[in-house]
């Protein structure tokens, strides 16, 4: 499955919250990425047709097919999601499976698949008021990978859980071995990185970079310095990035010879900060 976006534009009255958005999703690991009040949001409910846009076109294909799009099985796990606390875990995926195109006799096959997926096939019978927060995130990733998506969009699916349950929800995220397009929206930069082999950045509407993470990144070989936060104030129309209360870490176009700084190799939020900020 390929999505393909042509001249997509989105308007709030005068306001351009997409304006004229072309690009390919194909099947990698996407990562969005982009300031609040950047697009990303919208851009993911016009995927999936939640709200309508004004110009453009958006085509779900398959080889050389089009499909459409009441034919797609999406699998989406929203910022804010909710489950009914009185059900186990596997009466709320029994739930799920009744909005999903899947046989009746395959229900319990298919709720013991993605349980086993997200490493919840113990808790089935547990209720769901009594799941932790990143239980009810797992809980939230196996719901979307119910009846085989052929499209999978995660908005902020790490919000709100301590460290230990980030890293346990990005390790299944990256373990999903499938071969459709993936896209995770965060705000945590380090997430994407640590998830994802493509990133999108979006700003004011408009896409800035699409394309592979490890490229953009080499991108800035030989670009990136460290030095003490009171050496940075250098004359070069330099982006200047602060890493704590001492140091700062600077990022330049041309070259520069200051005997206090010292080359770093990039990383994605070198990467993040230079497309946010670039003119």
């Amino acid at each position: 499955m390929n999505i393909k976006i042509e001249n997509l534009t989105k308007k709030y009255r005068k306001n351009r919250a997409l304006d004229n958005i072309n690009m390919n999703i194909e099947p990698h690991i996407y990562g969005f990425m982009g300031p609040n009040g950047s697009g990303k949001t919208t851009l993911i409910r016009c995927l999936l047709q939640l709200i309508p846009y004004q110009e453009g076109t958006i085509a779900y294909e398959q080889g050389n097919k089009t499909i459409e799009f009441s034919k797609i099985n999406f699998g989406y796990l929203p910022q804010v999601f909710e489950l009914f606390q009185d059900l186990t875990v596997y009466e709320q995926l029994e739930y799920f499976l009744m909005f999903k195109n899947v046989d009746r006799k395959d229900f319990d096959n298919e709720i013991h698949r993605v349980l086993k997926m997200v490493n919840l096939s113990r808790s089935e019978n547990v209720k769901c008021g009594q799941l932790s927060g990143g239980m009810v995130r797992r809980v939230g990733i196996a719901q979307a990978l119910l009846g085989q998506p052929d499209v999978l969009i995660f908005d902020e699916p790490t919000l709100g859980l301590d460290p230990d349950e980030r890293l346990n929800l990005k390790r299944i995220i990256k373990s999903l071995e499938l071969d459709i397009p993936i896209i995770l929206s965060t705000h945590i930069i380090e997430d994407i990185y640590s998830v994802c082999t493509h990133g999108i950045f979006i700003k004011d509407g408009k896409i800035e970079y699409s394309g592979e993470l490890e490229k953009a990144i080499s991108e800035l070989e030989g670009k990136v310095y460290l030095c003490l936060e009171k050496d940075s104030h250098i004359s070069e129309d330099v982006l200047v990035r602060n890493i704590d209360d001492e140091y700062v870490r600077i990022i330049s176009d041309n070259p520069l010879d200051y005997p206090f700084l010292k080359r770093e190799k990039p990383d994605i939020n070198d990467l993040y900060q230079y497309i946010n900020h670039r003119k």
